[in-house]
């Protein structure tokens, strides 16, 4: 791989009150971290802008307007041309003129999603000042990928609102005044090689020694993870702390309980959203919901159960769509839908069915009015909806299993195990729904060797029925 193809990638995104926060930031950055930078503001559509000289006066870096197809090379900041879209295909630039809609266009969330998509860990993310939401699920992509995550703190933010907003989400490592950004990044600039590949007994024995920790303090066993997910994890939390090698970590580990519970929080990663991949969503109304609602019983009604279900997001999101399919076709069926995880806060979470303003990005409006309660701080599940769900602390590989399902859906838990536990997942599966049951798995998932428990219904957004 060239050297180029491993450059760590810096979004920026900022909006209202940002170019005084990108000054802050760039003008306090070393000129030689080996990093490149990609500044993403909300700029007037039909006003030439001066943003990249501006921002040079403040830098020794090399500053450009951004320009399709250019290689991307480190210790330069690219800047967003306006009226556009700028994305990251391998190491090259993507710009392109975003197309009209009645939603809100997000240029933050689409860069940094693409970010993610392409540089994984050595990804990071920064939500600067200004109004709306615009980069918190872009955040959520970058810490899902193993990346590292920053807001603007309230307090140094002209408008505060999209750092506070994201910062809401749970997905941002640190919260600090652009100039302690800049003192960050300086010293992961120093220290990100840690992430290269380790020798690999030093891998193997640093993580069982991590592993037989947590399974001591938090009694989950995270021996069944990928290994070489689990290695990003602790390779990530060391770097975040400073520390030189896993088992310089783990000794750090072994003393800090606060440090434990991140570790954990970072394993067992809750990024998620409403509706995420809202084209499947279509795909199970159109096409799944109706043959579910034909087969199911009067009395019991249907029955779904969302594995790994985080804080809530897909359970409500599945339930919303399936009280829209029945209203459509006048159906009065009961609906119960169990989400389960195994992770204690998050179950809290859903339970208590409150989200931030951003969830604005993904739900629509009619939907906002019609299934949520506007609060002060964002929207609340009407008690409609959430008297359909219902919440538990659960290990889908050592609990009971639930039965007589109609749908399971189970979307990006599976890409972080190894094989055989796939597999047992999926036998779990396969007793869990009825005979003529679905199973509704993330877009990087298959059924694998298991095809012969499940028929493929659409492959694209990999739902599945039971043979």
């Amino acid at each position: 791989m060239s050297e180029n193809h491993t450059i760590i990638k810096v979004g920026v995104g900022a909006s209202a009150g940002g170019l005084e926060a990108i000054q802050r930031l760039v003008g306090n950055l070393n000129d030689d971290n080996g990093f490149a930078y990609f500044i993403v503001m909300h700029l007037a559509p039909d006003k030439e802008s001066n943003l990249a000289e501006i921002i040079s006066r403040s830098t020794s870096l090399s500053v450009a307007l951004a320009e399709n197809d250019v290689q991307i090379q480190k210790d330069h900041i690219y800047v967003i041309p306006p009226n556009m879209n700028m994305s990251i295909s391998d190491n090259t630039l993507k710009i392109e003129q975003f197309k009209r809609s009645k939603r809100p266009h997000l240029t933050i969330n689409y860069f940094l999603d693409s970010l993610a998509q392409v540089s994984h860990e050595r990804s990071i993310g920064i939500v600067l000042s200004g109004t709306g939401t615009d980069g918190s699920l872009g955040l959520g992509s970058i810490k899902e990928q193993g990346g590292i995550t920053f807001a603007q703190s309230v307090d140094s933010a002209q408008y505060s609102q999209m750092p506070y907003q994201a910062a809401l989400t749970g997905n941002v490592d640190f919260v600090l005044p652009p100039e302690e950004i800049a003192a960050e990044l300086n010293r992961l600039g120093k220290n990100f090689e840690i992430i290269r590949p380790m020798d690999g007994s030093q891998i193997e024995i640093g993580n069982k020694k991590i592993i037989s920790l947590l399974r001591r303090r938090f009694k989950i066993d995270f021996s069944k993870y990928k290994e070489s997910t689990f290695n990003r994890r602790v390779q990530r939390r060391a770097l975040l702390g400073g520390f030189s090698s896993v088992n310089e970590y783990y000794e750090f580990l072994l003393r800090n309980q606060k440090e434990q519970t991140d570790m954990v929080r970072d394993l067992l990663i809750n990024v998620t959203e409403f509706f995420r991949d809202p084209e499947a969503f279509e795909t199970l109304k159109e096409n799944i919901y109706p043959s579910m609602i034909r087969s199911a019983n009067k009395s019991e009604g249907l029955r779904v159960w969302v594995v790994g279900c985080s804080t809530g997001e897909e359970v409500y999101s599945i339930a919303i769509s399936l009280v829209e399919a029945l209203e459509e076709k006048g159906d009065t069926k009961p609906v119960k839908i169990f989400g389960t995880d195994i992770k204690s806060t998050a179950i809290k979470e859903a339970r208590n069915g409150s989200y931030p303003e951003s969830i604005s990005s993904n739900v629509s409006q009619e939907r906002l009015s019609r299934f949520f309660v506007k609060t002060s701080g964002g929207y609340e599940i009407s008690k409609r909806i959430r008297e359909m769900c219902v919440f538990a602390e659960h290990n889908v590989l050592l609990d009971p299993p639930f039965a007589n399902m109609d749908l399971i859906s189970c979307r990006n838990l599976m890409i972080y195990l190894e094989t055989a536990t796939q597999e047992s997942l999926l036998s779990i599966f396969h007793y869990s729904l009825k005979p003529d049951g679905y199973l509704f798995l993330g877009k990087s998932e298959t059924v694998g060797k298991m095809a012969d428990l499940f028929k493929v219904e659409d492959s694209k957004y990999k739902i599945y029925s039971k043979r």
